[in-house]
């Protein structure tokens, strides 16, 4: 058995927060250390049965969103002690109570057609959760999860 080829392995769906603040002219900044992603996309159902759909039940969708959990380990400099910038910016979005534009990549295409694309979503979300974890015996991690604001742009 070989194992499973890296271009299988989930590291590779990562979050770029825009670190320039304009939206028209991004600079998109890795946040640094991610572990895991999690890209979610959910639908309200909404019942529209009536007298002539009897017995069946007819269903459309109602209200959409997004989500993108994701966690990694505290990066910073050991000579300076300078944090890692895409981490620094989701702090300071989350201290200021502002949307991130994010961009969330896929695995690129391969060869033999594993995981993923090389596609991208961009949108703007709110940072619901952003928890530093940092215990005595081992090193310090973050977790997030980002929930959209709005729709997502998919570019393959």
């Amino acid at each position: 058995m070989t194992g499973i080829p890296k271009e299988y392995l989930g590291g590779k769906f990562l979050v770029s927060v825009n670190t320039s603040g304009d939206d028209d002219n991004p600079t998109w900044t890795h946040v640094g250390g991610q572990r895991k992603g999690n890209f979610g996309r959910k639908a309200d159902v909404v019942k529209a049965q009536h007298k002539d759909s009897f017995p069946w039940y007819r269903k459309v969708y109602g209200y959409i969103d997004w989500t993108f959990d994701f966690d990694g380990v505290w990066l910073q400099d050991n000579e300076s002690h300078i944090q890692d910038e895409g981490i620094k910016k989701m702090q300071e979005l989350w201290n200021a109570q502002e949307d991130a534009y994010v961009r969330i990549s896929t695995p690129p295409a391969t060869p033999t057609g594993a995981v993923g694309d090389g596609s991208n979503y961009y949108g703007h979300a709110v940072i619901a959760d952003f928890t530093l974890d940092g215990p005595h015996d081992n090193v310090v991690t973050y977790t997030g999860k980002l929930e959209g604001n709005g729709s997502y742009l998919f570019v393959e």
